[in-house]
């Protein structure tokens, strides 16, 4: 069974390993996650997209297109499609748990609902 994925029209630039938020602009688009601006993860890419071109997003499985990661770790919804090992505490930012560091270079796609700082 091969990983569930969706091709979606960019609205921005996106990176390789991106963890990216679709959302509605004329359509379903993907744009880069980001916990200060309240823009959920849905998914991931491994290969990155320039604005208004076909990205692959995947929706499950393994992000094999990251870096710099402690085995173990988990992982928390950075800004501009980034993930990090310490949770968000800027008042009015996100807080969404995406998964977990497998290796220096995988993460286990498993996304909570965000939580939204007071």
């Amino acid at each position: 069974v091969g990983l569930s994925s969706v091709t979606i029209t960019t609205s921005e630039v996106i990176a390789a390993g991106a963890f990216v938020n679709v959302h509605n602009s004329t359509g379903s688009k993907v744009r880069n996650a980001s916990c200060s601006t309240g823009r959920e993860a849905h998914g991931y890419t491994l290969l990155g997209a320039a604005s208004a071109a076909p990205c692959v997003v995947y929706l499950g499985g393994s992000n094999t297109a990251v870096s710099s990661k402690t085995p173990g770790a988990q992982q928390f919804l950075s800004t501009a499609g980034a993930s990090t090992e310490t949770a968000p505490t800027t008042s009015t930012y996100i807080v969404q748990r995406v998964g977990v560091a497998l290796s220096a270079t995988s993460i286990s796609f498993e996304p909570q609902p965000p939580i939204t700082l007071a």
